[in-house]
């Protein structure tokens, strides 16, 4: 038996120097069964040097087993991190910690997740160290679509309800709303986006009137009836029905139509964009809808990461050298964030005349994001302009922030990306000349990049 296959109650904390803490975590928009943190301590008296090709949790594991006692989980967590660039050496001083945020059932096909209770424990082994958790009871509630009290753009709204359905492989509600909300609900049934329909349902209702199943395709009179058609207008109609007497249909689910519908939503909302007055990344109007698009799209294992950007030193350039030169080094940071982003995210330039720059980056975990921005820091601090004088070192102080939450709000994912970037900011304020920060959400440690390469990246 694999060690992932050994049921968590045979698993008992080893102590070599290094312990190992598993917790649930608050998330930002309150809190969420899956979420949750771990955390490494090394207990020796020795400085402790983990070798990161990938993550520092490159080496952890989640046995997950259901209420039964059953593991549900069937890979290493630590295989879902993607290799990074650059590898590096994670150093912990005697008693020093690290933490990071999982997903507690990150590696739980969504086909074993099931409502109901699950027990999560966490096993770090590298080069001979072992550290075990003690198991976390997890308590997974049935999936319901929350239906918000505003109700904004009627496509955007459209494209939450299409989106969540075709990720959980079907629609449910704890109680059916009233207002807009009760109207697309009937428009999307009706329309035959959303259907309880099924071959079996409609077997049981034929069969119920006495005849047999092979009679549902027996034409009825008019060319093209039979009762299979009538049987799938009728769960439409009754579907229907429900919702205007304030009952939730049972077993509500994404049509062909309705799939269709949802990239069509998708590219509508995307179309006809403009970019900001240089003309290299989005304009400001975009980012919103942009980033309520991605937000949608992630998913566990698929997660979206955002940075907040901010130019370091623009007000001296326009200062020292005039406007001219200040939009010279604004066009060279731009297109630094543009070559370096490729087709992998979007950016946006948040005011006609400012410095900051949103990023948005789907498909992408803390790592992934962090690696990329390090390059457009790099890339950034290479450029030298001739114009203004080689002295001018461009940088840029940088907050991450990820999430998988498809209630997550874009304003306030923005705002939090923002604030983490504050932290970089008055780091680079620190050191002389100005270096590229890169804060990340929820973790003290801040990685510096200064113009002397022997001491780009590392952390602080």
């Amino acid at each position: 038996m694999s060690e992932s296959m050994i049921p968590t109650t045979t698993l008992t904390p080893a102590h070599a120097g290094l312990a190992c803490r598993l917790r649930a975590r608050q998330c930002r928009r309150g809190p969420s069964a899956i979420a949750g943190e771990v955390e490494l301590e090394n207990t020796s008296s020795s400085v402790l040097e983990i070798e990161v090709r990938t993550s520092p949790l490159q080496y952890l594991n989640l046995v997950v087993t259901d209420a039964a006692g059953k593991v549900v989980s069937d890979s290493v967590y630590g295989d879902l991190f993607s290799p990074l660039a650059e590898p590096y050496t994670l150093r912990l001083q005697p008693g020093e910690k690290f933490t990071a945020p999982v997903s507690l059932l990150g590696n739980v096909p969504e086909e074993k997740r099931q409502t109901g209770e699950y027990t999560v424990q966490a096993i770090y082994e590298y080069s001979g160290v072992r550290a075990v958790s003690e198991p976390l009871r997890v308590q997974l509630p049935a999936p319901y679509f929350q239906f918000t009290e505003s109700f904004g753009d009627a496509r955007v709204e459209e494209l939450k309800l299409l989106s969540w359905t075709a990720q959980h492989g079907g629609l449910s509600f704890s109680s059916v709303p009233s207002g807009p909300w009760h109207d697309l609900l009937v428009a999307l049934v009706s329309s035959e986006l959303l259907t309880v329909f099924s071959l079996e349902w409609a077997k049981q209702v034929y069969s119920s009137e006495g005849n047999a199943y092979r009679d549902l395709v027996v034409p009825l009179g008019m060319p093209g009836d039979t009762p299979l058609v009538r049987a799938m207008a009728l769960a439409r109609v009754r579907a229907i029905y429900d919702l205007y007497e304030m009952r939730s249909p049972t077993g509500l689910r994404l049509t062909h139509l309705g799939r269709v519908r949802l990239s069509e939503l998708k590219q509508a909302l995307r179309a006809g964009r403009e970019r900001e007055p240089f003309g290299i990344l989005w304009d400001v109007r975009h980012w919103q809808q942009d980033l309520q698009i991605a937000i949608l799209d992630a998913r566990e294992g698929s997660p979206l990461a955002a940075a907040y950007l901010d130019l370091n030193g623009l007000r001296q350039v326009n200062e020292v050298h005039g406007h001219d030169a200040g939009d010279l080094a604004l066009k060279a940071y731009l297109q630094a964030v543009a070559s370096t982003l490729g087709d992998r995210g979007q950016a946006y330039r948040l005011s006609g005349g400012a410095d900051e720059v949103l990023v948005v980056l789907p498909n992408h975990d803390t790592q992934a994001a962090v690696q990329l921005l390090q390059l457009l820091c790099r890339t950034l601090m290479s450029e030298r302009l001739e114009e203004i004088g080689e002295k001018v070192i461009l940088s840029v102080a940088v907050g991450v922030i990820t999430s998988n939450d498809p209630w997550a709000s874009p304003t306030e994912l923005r705002s939090a990306a923002d604030k983490v970037q504050d932290r970089a900011k008055k780091r680079s304020r620190e050191i002389t000349p100005r270096p590229s920060v890169i804060a990340i959400d929820g973790q003290e440690d801040m990685i510096v990049i200064e113009n002397n390469p022997e001491r780009s990246g590392s952390p602080r």
